[in-house]
């Protein structure tokens, strides 16, 4: 959210991809806030935008050692699990950069439940896109 005007300014819009069944169940999945409501927000619970993109379920992903070092960190910092809700928790995310013609420029497939590209990365490929366009 702290760099959204500069995202937006390299022509970059944002749409959440989730596997809740409808967008009041994100919301409720969305301890943190307005996250879901600040964004496009599409949900996918049958994964069809995940599997055409290639995003894979990944059992050492979610309950490996680094995964679960984050969730015993949230836990003894007091912070809540977020609860399934009914989603596939095996499911890996990731981000996409997609251009206006519709070409992937940046896949980021996630190595565990809490890897994410560099916000740097991100930009990187925004100012990119931006200068082969010139």
């Amino acid at each position: 959210m702290a760099h959204r005007q500069e995202l937006e300014s390299l022509g970059c819009g944002v749409v959440v991809v989730g596997q809740n069944k409808d967008v009041e169940q994100a919301e409720e999945w969305n301890t943190s806030g307005s996250f879901y409501c600040d964004f496009i927000h599409l949900c996918d619970p049958d994964k069809v935008f995940y599997k055409a993109y290639g995003f894979d379920r990944s059992l050492a992903g979610v309950w490996g050692p680094v995964s679960l070092d984050f969730y015993v960190a949230e836990q003894m910092s007091g912070r809540e699990l977020h609860p399934s809700k009914g989603q596939d928790v095996n499911q890996m995310g990731g981000d996409i950069l997609i251009d206006s013609s519709g070409t992937v420029t940046l896949p980021y497939y996630s190595k565990t439940n809490t890897d994410r590209p560099t916000l740097q990365a991100i930009l990187d490929t925004l100012r990119s896109s931006a200068h082969k366009k010139r």
